[in-house]
């Protein structure tokens, strides 16, 4: 069999935040239409509508409310819960472990509203 009808993968296009705030807030002025303004950037209406929703939901913020993560899978084998007042320590944090095997840990202050939207990213 040849490589006849074999397409090459398309390298996913990554957007900054700061350009998808500023092409979302284009389709705030008015008289603007998301398809047109989603032309202009050589951007799918569809996608621009993702991001329109995200700014709602306010995961299109710039500044420190991004915070970075790390997610791991954890061992097959159920997680050894933690002694309870280890998980009340600052130096240790605590270990929120979700259904699909994601294990997050907190350490230190925690922006409420932050962890809030990590754990809904997760929990999807």
């Amino acid at each position: 069999m040849g490589s006849e009808g074999r397409r090459e993968p398309v390298k996913r296009r990554r957007y900054s935040v700061a350009y998808k705030r500023q092409v979302v807030e284009e389709t705030f002025e008015p008289d603007a239409s998301v398809s047109v303004v989603a032309r202009r950037h050589d951007v799918n209406a569809n996608q621009l509508f993702r991001w329109r929703k995200e700014y709602r939901d306010g995961l299109l913020e710039t500044g420190g409310e991004l915070i970075p993560i790390r997610v791991a899978a954890s061992a097959p084998c159920a997680p050894t819960p933690l002694p309870e007042a280890e998980s009340r320590t600052s130096e240790r944090g605590v270990d929120i472990l979700l259904r699909g095997g994601h294990r997050v840990v907190v350490r230190g202050d925690a922006d409420v509203a932050v962890l809030r939207t990590v754990l809904e990213v997760l929990g999807r």
